[in-house]
């Protein structure tokens, strides 16, 4: 590593070119790209398959059902996630056009159930693609890794400077496989199945499969998927009963640095953004038997505490959250 820092790879030169479109889920590297001298174009696709509903639909059915869903749970303007959903939706049809503007695709994806889901839902589309017109030859490369030389608890891409997203550029980019692809198509169809429980073996087998997948850390990603399924005894999902340990092991937690303790304590593989982990909270506290209570960081202007309805509300992070009776039971019926 020290030796690549060094070496004239990084004097300025560009690696990529104008016509190279780079897909990420998300924008987080996408500044990191530029200052690294990259100059290929950008899409940002970070519908997050991991929570809500998904379906095997052509996009102009898919962006409705997922938008809805990002709407409510991320407490979003349906119309502003419509208008990002169609964006990311089109920028990868852009992609799929005989006339395609791009010499060159790269997917900058890392190991979580996040980013896999993505990636086997973008491998599905240029499979199915290159099924329908087999005559498509733009190149398609990956970059995806589990961890990077000299960085300790690795979690993502965002975290890696200029210099070292050069480096993954250079010793972990590869052609995308035929077998990655199919992999895809196969995962993202099994995630479909298993969410609308039409069948709910096909996902375990690739989770669980006795031999590496093509994409090795696929298998790890579905198997942290898989553990966000209500347990049959206690109804907690992974995440659900992580929390509520982490509320009996600490008091006076609020919202935001619950949120934190839970990431760099509990989660195993790590795939949460905050939004995401606040829609978590919001159903722990929102369901019948509430496993949690979120109060208000202070009183309204009529000296009244606030209720559990923070919906749109930005100040979230420091909302106070307790664990509940009905909490402690759960976590105690897990423990049995």
């Amino acid at each position: 590593m020290k030796a690549h820092i060094e070496s004239p790879s990084l004097s300025g030169e560009t690696l990529d070119s104008p016509k190279t479109l780079h897909i990420r889920c998300g924008s987080d590297i996408k500044h990191g790209l530029e200052l690294a001298g990259f100059c290929g174009q950008f899409l940002e696709f970070s519908d997050p398959f991991c929570q809500g509903p998904i379906a095997d639909l052509p996009p102009d059915e898919l962006i409705p059902l997922r938008s809805k869903f990002i709407a409510q749970a991320y407490q979003l303007e349906l119309n502003d996630a419509l208008a990002r959903g169609r964006q990311a939706y089109d920028g990868l049809a852009v992609c799929l056009l005989p006339d395609s503007p791009w010499q060159k695709i790269v997917l900058w994806f890392e190991h979580d159930s996040y980013d896999q889901l993505i990636l086997a839902y973008l491998l599905s589309r240029f499979y199915r693609h290159q099924q329908a017109f087999p005559e498509f030859t733009l190149p398609l490369e990956m970059i995806c890794v589990d961890q990077v030389p000299g960085v300790e608890d690795f979690i993502g891409l965002g975290q890696l400077t200029p210099e070292l997203l050069r480096y993954l550029w250079l010793h972990n980019k590869a052609p995308v496989t035929t077998e990655q692809l199919v992999l895809g198509e196969k995962v993202w169809l099994a995630l479909c199945a298993y969410d609308s429980a039409e069948d709910l073996e096909s996902l375990e087998q690739l989770a669980f499969s006795p031999k590496p997948l093509a994409i090795p850390m696929m298998a790890q990603a579905l198997r942290r998927h898989l553990q966000e399924q209500p347990d049959p005894e206690t109804g907690l999902r992974l995440t659900e009963l992580l929390t509520l340990e982490l509320l009996t092991e600490y008091e006076g937690l609020t919202a935001g640095r619950l949120f934190g303790r839970y990431m760099s304590e509990k989660e195993p593989l790590p795939w949460l953004g905050d939004l995401m982990y606040w829609y978590i909270l919001r159903q722990m506290a929102e369901c019948p038997e509430p496993l949690i209570t979120i109060g208000s960081s202070q009183p309204d202007e009529g000296g009244r505490s606030g209720d559990n309805d923070k919906t749109g509300d930005e100040h979230w992070p420091k909302y106070p959250v307790q664990i509940t009776e009905a909490g402690r039971r759960c976590l105690s019926l897990s423990k049995l």
